[in-house]
């Protein structure tokens, strides 16, 4: 609702002459002199308050079912909400696959009369409306829609093969939490689509007309058959076993003083194996760009580095997925300073980001953080507790986390893999789990170093901090920084987010060993501790973390060495 009404300056003599003469305006800036937005919610609200106009009939994401299915007078209580669920195998032999692991699904041919749309093709279509208008469905994805003829099921926007490689792990798509029918504390239920479209929200295009042959015509999805089959493998154990070995990698500065025309040739040898073909294609795209058309061959750089991928994809080994995919537009620039991400961007302004600061090359690095922003997003809305007392994500510590956790495991689900670029996706996400959990058991010199590289500080630190830097007139110098006393307690309050990234970016950039680095967390926890005990105790000098800890682990060795000593005399 609008805060005040005014009026414009060109009729402000008019209005000092005659009072209230002129008409006031609302102060929002819509270009409008009606305001109608104003009267348009009070009208709704008067309508809802009165029992005419329901709360689902403002539903846009349509989580409930339009009035025309809804019961009519039923006095029960609202039923649970349902996520319901068809899967859809492209092949027989893909069902058979997922058959034996307890996950029923079905073929395109056997979902009948219901016929199945790509994503793609329902938001590229043009149908006609009776106003002779051309209409686009626009995005239709996961939803069943009715018009003239049967119905038509769009497909989720997830299984478009070109928008992302995670399609290729059946692990991630099909997760054991989709399994056990659960996800996020919502009801799923898998089923046929016959027997589920009898309760399934149904988009009925009543604008369409009767004879409109254009929406019966549309092609739906075929069924491949085995040969074309990207999952019909006959030796599944054989195919899965790559992905735990090492990939072979070439040293690309024997090849640097070749021509573009030698490179073509070592990349159609049969004898190459994939990862050395992926960088010569990545040498093609720095010297002539990704739409270089590959002599005797109709495709460009890309497209052949596309296909790599797929075939990569396959044979499960994510290292050369991850790098025939990152393959970026602009060269990255070393010395850039980080980039705190604190507001949402759209895609190509984050693939922009992490291809500047992220060469391409066989660590596949900028391909991976897509991964894990993408994991850490999904982890964040389904059990946020597993972030406590990390306030900012550095993605960079994350990865070397997860080398540390890759290393020390002995989880049968990694295979024995220790590279983290060789694992698939789902293995990633179930190691980022592992990693955040911190009621996991381990030694504390390993504890210690993923909670450094996470930046996991105990509840209320900073707090703490704020509360040592009061007592500190000099100061508390972490490393070659000093967070001087003001005008940090003057600019700045206990829970001010500066004073905890100025304190966290203090602590990551001065201590390169996480270990440490979380040492010196513990160390500014227990000067808290011992202030808060002993609120008469003022430090006149600044307080050091590293002095005090060198300090404390002189007083440690020397106590062991007198534990030794005492030993011996008995």
């Amino acid at each position: 609702m609008p805060k005040f009404y005014f009026v414009p300056r060109d009729y402000l003599q008019d209005e000092y002459s005659n009072p209230g003469s002129q008409t006031r305006r609302p102060n929002f800036q819509l270009g409008d002199p009606i305001f109608l937005w104003g009267e348009a919610v009070m009208l709704i609200a008067d309508l809802m308050e009165s029992g005419y106009l329901m709360a689902h009939d403002l539903d846009l994401l349509r989580r409930h079912k339009p009035f025309h299915e809804r019961a009519v007078g039923s006095v029960k209580a609202r039923a649970d909400l349902v996520v319901q669920v068809v899967l859809i195998s492209e092949s027989v032999r893909l069902q058979q696959m997922l058959a034996t692991f307890g996950v029923q699904s079905q073929t395109p041919t056997q979902v009948e009369p219901i016929t199945l749309w790509p994503n793609a093709w329902a938001d590229a279509t043009a149908l006609a409306c009776p106003a002779g208008r051309s209409v686009r469905l626009g995005s239709w994805h996961g939803q069943v829609l009715q018009g003239p003829g049967p119905h038509r099921a769009v497909l989720p926007l997830l299984f478009e093969m070109r928008d992302f490689y995670l399609l290729h792990d059946m692990d991630m798509v099909i997760d054991e939490v989709m399994r056990s029918g659960w996800v996020n504390d919502v009801r799923v239920l898998l089923g046929r689509a016959q027997n589920l479209l009898a309760s399934a929200c149904v988009d009925h295009l009543d604008y369409l007309q009767d004879h409109n042959h254009a929406f019966r015509d549309l092609p739906s999805v075929e069924e491949l058959s085995v040969e074309k089959s990207f999952r019909s493998l006959m030796n599944i154990q054989g195919h899965a076993a790559v992905a735990i070995e090492q990939e072979e990698w070439i040293d690309t500065r024997r090849v640097e003083s070749s021509n573009s025309e030698q490179l073509c040739q070592l990349i159609d040898t049969a004898s190459l194996n994939m990862g050395p073909k992926t960088q010569l294609l990545h040498m093609l795209v720095d010297r002539h760009g990704a739409d270089y058309v590959l002599p005797g061959a109709n495709e460009t750089v890309a497209q052949r580095l596309e296909e790599m991928s797929r075939t990569a994809g396959v044979q499960q080994r994510w290292a050369i997925v991850r790098y025939a995919l990152g393959h970026p537009t602009q060269r990255a620039d070393h010395h850039r300073s980080d980039i705190v991400i604190d507001r949402p961007l759209t895609p190509k302004e984050l693939c922009q980001i992490l291809y500047a600061h992220y060469p391409p090359g066989p660590s596949g690095k900028a391909v991976l953080l897509q991964e894990l922003i993408l994991f850490l997003g999904s982890l964040i809305c389904r059990d946020s507790v597993l972030f406590r007392g990390i306030h900012y994500i550095r993605l960079d510590p994350l990865i070397d986390a997860l080398d540390i956790e890759l290393a020390n495991v002995n989880d049968p689900l990694f295979g024995g893999c220790k590279i983290l670029q060789n694992l698939s996706p789902y293995k990633v996400k179930s190691l980022i789990v592992s990693i955040l959990d911190h009621r996991q058991s381990r030694h504390p010199y390993w504890q210690r170093r993923i909670d450094g590289c996470l930046c996991r500080v105990p509840s209320g630190f900073y707090e703490g901090v704020y509360g040592v830097l009061e007592a500190c007139s000099g100061g508390i110098r972490i490393g070659h920084t000093l967070i001087e006393q003001h005008p940090c307690l003057n600019d700045m309050s206990r829970n001010d987010a500066n004073f905890v990234f100025a304190v966290q970016s203090t602590l990551a950039r001065e201590t390169a060993n996480p270990a440490l680095r979380q040492m010196m967390v513990e160390a500014l926890v227990i000067i808290e501790l011992i202030l808060q005990r002993n609120p008469e105790l003022k430090l006149k000098r600044n307080s050091t973390c590293s002095a005090l800890l060198m300090r404390l682990g002189a007083i440690s060795k020397s106590n062991t060495v007198w534990m030794v000593r005492s030993s011996k005399n008995r």
